[in-house]
């Protein structure tokens, strides 16, 4: 049908597009791990203040008195919370606010156990 020359370019060809197809494959999966890696320490923030949440009522009073001391205002750390701190209390009650946590449905194979059962 082909001749034998033509069948070799095709398959040369066709190995190359395989390779520029794993090139691509490879560069959009290292595109995708460094533009979901904001995602993923805001996931850290968000879990951290979950578990920090119990502690914070009790931690509160000496941290107001701690940044009250004009000392303890020069400090990098604490003008950088005092600077970031409201954005960062923000976009967390964002981020939580859109993945509610309760759902109301059940699971589908209580579901099917319900129905199923006589």
């Amino acid at each position: 049908m082909y001749p034998n020359a033509e069948l070799k370019q095709l398959a040369l060809r066709k190995m190359e597009l395989r390779r520029e197809i794993a090139a691509r494959r490879v560069a959009c999966a290292r595109a995708a791990e460094h533009a979901t890696k904001p995602l993923l320490w805001i996931d850290r923030a968000v879990a951290l203040m979950r578990r920090a949440a119990p502690l914070l009522p009790i931690l509160g009073a000496p941290l107001a008195l701690l940044a009250t001391r004009k000392s303890a205002m020069k400090t990098p750390i604490i003008q950088s919370m005092l600077k970031w701190g409201p954005l960062v209390i923000q976009a967390t009650r964002y981020v939580s606010s859109a993945f509610p946590r309760n759902t109301a449905t059940r699971p589908a194979s209580s579901l099917r156990s319900a129905t199923v059962s006589r």
